[in-house]
């Protein structure tokens, strides 16, 4: 990702001047070499010629990289992969509508908390080295709508999927629908190169496309304070059970047996 960007604003002539050596450390860079976040060059370079010594950063820093490894080992690891999974298995098997749900809320929060630690470390350890690495999650199981959560989930990589493929394709197909399942396909992809990730990226495009429609067609229901949120707390809520359900592709190794996961859920019965 990072080199696409680079190749792309370098072909755009929009980088800054910069020797050899400043590329070679933005691409590896070690906090962010494995999953991010995606930093722009122009950001990084610019930290690279100003960074100095700050206690108060390096301390900032520490905190940022001890939450990240309280989230991942006591939350992720411990909390959700060891005994939120074995309250499920004891008491909600496999194969019944509330333990299917279940193991989907178990997935996702559990990838949620992975990957929001393994960022927190990432920022934590370029502060350490004076370098600002932009936030990559903002609490995105808050959000009153799917568009809303992929402002909050994965922000980075939102971002360069809007510019580097929501936006061409757009340009070229004058089709912004078939532009956001592109990008949502590509982001997907991004999380793993295998089918289940391709039909959850194809999931969440399907819905941020059906959600945009709805957007421009839907009643008002009011500008009062109670109207506004009841508003958001309803569209949070049915935001949190759509992605939630979403992971019962992810979580499955085959279209066949996410399949099955969606029959239990909608039928009670296998």
């Amino acid at each position: 990702m990072r080199v696409i960007h680079y190749a792309v604003e370098r072909y755009k002539g929009k980088l800054p001047e910069h020797r050899l050596d400043q590329y070679l450390c933005y691409l590896f860079f070690l906090p962010i070499i494995f999953a991010g976040p995606i930093t722009g060059f122009p950001d990084f370079l610019r930290d690279l010629r100003r960074r100095r010594w700050d206690a108060a950063v390096f301390s900032r820093g520490i905190e940022r990289v001890v939450s990240g490894y309280a989230k991942i080992v006591v939350l992720g690891n411990y909390a959700i992969s060891i005994r939120f999974a074995q309250y499920i298995n004891d008491n909600h098997p496999s194969g019944t509508p509330l333990g299917e749900y279940l193991d989907c809320l178990r997935f996702g929060s559990n990838l949620y908390i992975q990957f929001s630690g393994y960022s927190d470390i990432a920022i934590g350890l370029g502060l350490m080295m004076g370098f600002r690495i932009a936030e990559n999650f903002r609490l995105p199981f808050l959000a009153a709508n799917i568009g809303e959560f992929w402002q909050r989930w994965h922000m980075t990589l939102t971002g360069w999927c809007r510019s580097y493929i929501y936006l061409p394709v757009a340009a070229a197909t004058r089709r912004p629908a078939a532009a956001t399942v592109t990008a949502m396909l590509v982001l997907g992809i991004w999380h793993d190169v295998s089918m289940r990730f391709v039909l959850w990226g194809l999931y969440h495009g399907v819905g941020i496309v059906v959600w945009q429609r709805f957007r421009s067609i839907r009643p008002e229901i009011g500008d009062g304070v109670l109207s506004r949120i009841t508003g958001r707390l309803l569209g949070t809520l049915i935001t949190f059970q759509f992605v939630i359900l979403s992971f019962a592709l992810a979580k499955e190794n085959t279209p066949a047996a996410a399949a099955r996961v969606y029959t239990v859920l909608l039928t009670g019965w296998w």
